[in-house]
């Protein structure tokens, strides 16, 4: 006997991250973790579930291990490599750039609002 209102279906599935971790704890290796989901997309839903984590230490002895980049639109290679020190190197750089960005803002809405004849 068939299950209630039983159908059969189609769709397609994929492997994803669906959320990226970065620890960097202070005097030891950073690591970078992936939070791995599968997506059912069955055309008018898609279904979700969580398979696994994958991570990897950036420690000393595999810094220069290089990664094939892929076009995030496209997931082609496009012949380029970085190295899990370019990774670090950009992460690093990022933090200060977006850091900077926010304390200028902050200083400039500071001293609006400490004086406010220069409005």
């Amino acid at each position: 006997m068939a299950d209630y209102k039983e159908t059969t279906t189609s769709g397609t599935k994929w492997q994803r991250a669906r959320q990226i971790i970065i620890d960097n704890p202070r005097n030891e290796s950073p690591s970078i973790m992936f939070v791995e989901e599968e997506v059912l997309n069955l055309g008018n839903e898609e279904i979700r579930r969580d398979v696994g984590n994958l991570k990897e230490t950036l420690a000393p002895e595999n810094v220069l291990t290089e990664i094939p980049l892929r076009n995030p639109l496209t997931n082609e290679l496009n012949g380029q490599t970085a190295t899990y020190w370019d990774l670090q190197v950009l992460l690093h750089s990022a933090y200060f750039y977006l850091g900077g960005s926010r304390d200028e803002k902050e200083a400039i809405a500071s001293s609006i609002d400490s004086n406010p004849a220069a409005e």
